[in-house]
């Protein structure tokens, strides 16, 4: 796909997958984030919408010009987010990017309820 792909937990990023490894890993997931997880709530954002921030540390402009973010919920509670995102200008997240990601956080939510 050649965007980045981030896994969190409820606090911290865990796992990252792009060129941006040493930027995201171990960093405590942003404010936003965790009301996301916390609410259960998948979002895709394009460019011209307001990006999200990933981590604590990023402050308003984000950097990002597209973002899906799809909350991992095991037993009905949420234990992190599966987060596909680019810096790459005129790039779209569309539904590939949104089945992707939904399927990554389901996969996941089954790996930890064995």
């Amino acid at each position: 796909m050649g965007h980045i792909a981030i896994i969190t937990d409820r606090d911290h990023i865990i796992a990252v997958a792009g060129n941006s490894k040493k930027e995201y890993m171990d960093k405590r997931v942003s404010k936003i984030l965790e009301k996301m997880m916390e609410d259960r709530e998948s979002i895709t954002l394009n460019e011209g919408d307001t990006m999200y921030p990933i981590t604590l540390e990023e402050g308003e402009e984000v950097g990002y010009t597209a973002q899906v973010i799809s909350p991992i919920i095991t037993q009905g509670d949420p234990i992190g987010s599966v987060i596909i995102c680019s810096k790459d200008a005129g790039v779209n997240m569309g539904e590939v990017e949104e089945k992707i990601a939904a399927t990554a956080s389901s996969f996941l939510s089954k790996q930890m309820e064995q």
